[in-house]
């Protein structure tokens, strides 16, 4: 079934919006990547990941923009999972690629 770029936005807005909500619950991108796979054959053709890589832990970089002071307050809506990561971390870097591929990117735009 064709589906409508409008309707294809407007499911993965809902998707994240269900992933924002859920924020602590580990299988919640699982499950919204599966629903999106079902519904969407092609989601990976559809789906690419921005990923910035210049964020730093020590000495803190881009965390403490704004007059933030990290590790608790950062220059960030959110606080990511792993807290005040380091970018250049191969165990950081690790983690995201999991992520990533769990959420079904079918690309990664590294900036």
């Amino acid at each position: 079934m064709p589906v409508s770029r409008r309707s294809f936005v407007q499911s993965t807005e809902a998707a994240g919006l269900g992933l924002a909500m859920r924020g602590a619950d580990a299988f919640a991108g699982q499950r919204v990547a599966a629903a999106l796979a079902d519904r969407y054959a092609d989601l990976h053709r559809h789906f690419i990941f921005e990923y910035y890589p210049w964020y730093a832990a020590n000495p803190y970089r881009h965390w403490d923009e704004a007059d933030r002071l990290p590790p608790i307050d950062l220059a960030s809506n959110y606080m990511p999972k792993l807290g005040a990561y380091d970018s250049r971390s191969r165990q950081v870097l690790e983690q995201h690629a999991k992520w990533i591929n769990h959420a079904g990117a079918g690309a990664i735009n590294v900036s």
